[in-house]
This record gives C-alpha cells, structure tokens and sequence, in this order.
C-alpha cells in the first residue's frame, strides 16, 4: 500500500469518526430526552449503519486516492512521451537542415533562414548582405590526395568561415565546394572588415602548421538594396559572378606569377 493511502485512511477514519459524532449530536438535539452517549451508540442497527457509512466513506477515499494516483502516473508518462517525441523531431528538424560533414546548415536550411531574413530586411528597410564563397582545387585535393582529405578540407573551409562570422550570422554550405553566408545587421563599413577578417584567417590557417594542400576561398559579395528588391535566387546569381570573377582573377595571377 503507497504511503498516500495510508494519509488517506486516517483521514477517512478521521472524518467517519467526525460524522458519528456530529449525527450523534444531531439526534441529541432532536431525541433531547435521551443523553449523548446513549445517542453515540444508539441500538445495534444505527451502529451497522454508521459502520456501513464510515467504511463506505473509507472505501471512496482510497478509490479516489488510487485514481488521483494513477491519473498522475498518466500525465507523467504523457509529459515524458512528449518530451522524447519533441527530442526526437528536433534532432530530426537538425538532420534535415543541417550538412553531415560541416555542421553547417544545408541548402534547405539557408534558403528557409534566407527567405526569412529577406522579407524581414524588406519589411524593416534594412540592406543585407550575401558572401558566396567557393573552396578552390577541391578536385585536385580529392585526385592527388583522396576524397578523406577533400572532406577535410571542406571542413577546415568551414571551420575558417566559423571563425570569421559570429553564431548569430547563417553560414551554410549548399553544394559540394560551394559556402555562403548572410551576416546580420551588417553596414558597408563592418562588411569590408568581414571581407579582410575572412582573407586574414584563411592566411592564419594555412600558416598553422605544414601542410599537403592549402586552403584557398575565392567569394564575392553582393547586397540586398530594399528600395530596390529582389529575390533571394535573383541576389544569388549576382554573387555567384562575383564569386567567378574573383575566381578568375585569382588564376589570372598565378597565371602571371
């Protein structure tokens, strides 16, 4: 027996004991030739009777104790089943949006944050901005060095635009050597300083230690004027030239070199 049907009873066996005497008094009262205890214990058939009602009374109190009980036990079990079914399309909502390899959000993932932020900054009247950036020699990395050292390079290109961004900017890889990444609540003045912060940590990273490959990110970045709107592919397409001038500048170069 659980600890509450022992309170239980002694309350029932409290307040059957409390209805015997108030009945009691109450015949007292209008049986006033008879004393009180002689009205206590009236005759053998009142006494069964307040017998069957106490236990009666007992016999309620222990049913709705245990019924009390078991509706606890109810909740407790559907509260826990919630919180594992909300764990569980949580970690499910994360796979979805999420690259495996990075940790990045996926494609899904940005264009759900982007489309967002898109109609908030058109709403405010804000400007945002879009970096594009795209891992170079990727092929070459998994040709000369194998796919693991490609994986790893995509992660340390990840690792780089991490360091470069805060948590509270969307950073996302959507193709297999392609970034992107929408700073937030960024001006033309702190984007020239995330453009040199991105060039200076790719720089730092290489330097680290020795290395088979490098780490080289060619990007560009376009903006998001309100007032003159646009969609979120429409802005992609013009980083995305951006990014393949750069591209093309940075061959240009060792081309020369």
């Amino acid at each position: 027996m659980a600890k509450r049907d022992h309170y239980v009873i002694y309350l029932c066996i409290i307040a059957a004991a409390l209805y015997w005497v108030i009945d009691a008094a109450a015949a007292y009262v209008f049986h006033y030739d008879d004393s009180f205890l002689s009205l206590l214990f009236l005759n053998k058939k009142e006494v069964a009777f307040r017998l069957l009602f106490s236990s009666c009374f007992l016999s309620f109190g222990l049913v709705l104790s245990r019924s009390f009980a078991r509706q606890k036990r109810t909740e407790r079990a559907l509260l826990s089943e919630i919180a594992e079914r909300k764990q569980a399309e949580e970690r499910l909502y994360a796979v979805s949006v999420k690259d495996e390899l990075t940790g990045l959000y996926n494609r899904r993932g940005f264009f759900t944050l982007a489309e967002q932020h898109l109609r908030l900054a058109r709403r405010m009247k804000r400007m945002i901005f879009i970096l594009y950036a795209d891992l170079d020699g990727l092929k070459k990395i998994n040709d000369h060095y194998g796919h693991q050292a490609g994986d790893a390079a995509l992660t340390e290109a990840a690792d780089i635009l991490r360091e470069t961004f805060r948590e509270s900017d969307i950073i996302a890889r959507i193709g297999g050597d392609e970034f992107i990444a929408i700073p937030v609540g960024t001006s033309e003045e702190t984007i020239e300083i995330i453009s040199d912060r991105l060039r200076k940590n790719i720089e730092l990273h290489n330097c680290e230690r020795e290395r088979r490959h490098v780490i080289s990110l060619s990007f560009g970045i376009a903006r998001y004027n309100p007032l003159s709107p646009c969609s979120i592919d429409e802005l992609l397409s013009q980083v995305d030239t951006l990014m393949y001038e750069d591209k093309r500048m940075k061959r240009s170069s060792a081309s020369r070199g």
